[in-house]
């Protein structure tokens, strides 16, 4: 029996699963927002990734055992933030541009979005005062 092979990508998750001596091979692909849970099950040598999606038709989990430990929760943590990017749907808010704004209240909007830390944002208050 020839064993499954997982790709993930920064989109989707693929699982190649060969049959019939490895000549053919069915790959499935599921997009990270159809994934609600990855988990990982150490074993002794090797460890199992299992997956809840509703893909799944079977108790809706699919599992991939027998992956070497290190590459196991690489995947894990590769799908995981897969999962957290695509449930963060982010919008930004352009603001129109005022011909009056002053130097002290730019710096306190790139400090409010994080564009320079603390440290910074103190360094060219000083500078401006």
């Amino acid at each position: 029996m020839t064993p499954k092979t997982l790709f993930a990508t920064d989109k989707r998750l693929l699982i190649r699963d060969p049959n019939s001596l490895g000549l053919r091979s069915d790959v499935d692909a599921i997009p990270y927002t159809q994934i609600n849970n990855v988990k990982l099950e150490n074993g002794v040598f090797t460890s199992k990734v299992i997956i809840s999606s509703g893909y799944f038709n079977n108790d809706q989990q699919g599992f991939i055992d027998a992956i070497p430990k290190e590459k196991a929760a690489k995947i894990v943590a590769i799908v995981n933030e897969g999962i957290r990017r695509s449930q963060t749907h982010t919008t930004e808010v352009i603001q129109p541009k005022s011909t009056d704004d002053d130097p002290l209240t730019i710096l306190k909007r790139r400090y409010a979005r994080g564009e320079i830390t603390k440290e910074q944002f103190e360094e060219m208050k000083d500078t401006l005062e």
